[in-house]
């Protein structure tokens, strides 16, 4: 082992989406430095509270929480209303607000919805969820499936195949993305390069996370 090669374990805790699409990358790149460096990495909105966590670092939707724990801004991305070609081809692609209140949705059980910056309520005032799920990727896999309509991030909406933005001119929803950790912990170096390589990886993959 080399005298600069970290060990230890990093736990952090993330969306499902960002978790994996993000976080992944930019800890495999962190451990093909450092090999014997241990990353513990935590998915779905259960796991973003922030009251007795033991993650080092937790990414939480949202700005920075009132706490006494050290947070910081992460990085945005932006969402907006998707559906699947062969659903667009059966119902129509709506054009106005009234098309589009006509139309079935898919989207997080209300109960237990995390990321409230992703708000359809503000989008489509009426509207009709016929599937829900807690799981970002179930409501993917639905929209894909032509199951309805589906506010969708923009770096989990723009690379599946078969999805298309509807024509109905809403602004996208930019959802911030907030880095909290436990004060004591950023001072380990194992802690510190990966939160280092976090901000990186959101910083050069800008253009997946939001629109110009």
């Amino acid at each position: 082992m080399q005298d600069d090669e970290l060990t230890g374990t990093v736990r952090i805790a993330a969306a499902e989406g960002f978790g994996t699409r993000f976080v992944v990358p930019a800890l495999a790149r962190v451990q093909s430095a450092h090999p014997r460096l241990k990353a513990d990495l935590v998915t779905g909105a259960s796991h973003l509270g922030l009251r007795g966590t033991n993650f080092d670092l937790t990414l939480v939707p949202g700005p920075p929480p009132r706490t006494r724990l050290f947070s910081e801004r992460l990085s945005e991305y932006d969402a907006a209303l998707y559906a699947s070609e062969s659903y667009l081809d059966t119902y129509g692609n709506p054009a106005t607000l009234d098309e589009l209140q006509a139309h079935r949705f898919v989207f997080f059980v209300d109960a237990m919805q995390r990321v409230r910056e992703l708000d359809l309520e503000s989008y489509v005032p009426r509207h009709t969820v016929q599937f829900a799920s807690p799981n970002i990727f179930a409501l993917l896999e639905a929209t894909r499936a032509g199951a309805g309509i589906c506010l969708l991030p923009k770096f989990m909406a723009t690379t599946t195949a078969g999805l298309r933005r509807i024509d109905a001119d809403l602004p996208p929803q930019r959802v911030p993305l907030t880095l909290v950790a436990r004060p004591e912990v950023l001072d380990r170096p194992e802690v510190r390069l990966v939160r280092e390589a976090l901000h990186r990886e959101v910083a050069t993959r800008q253009n997946e996370l939001v629109w110009k």
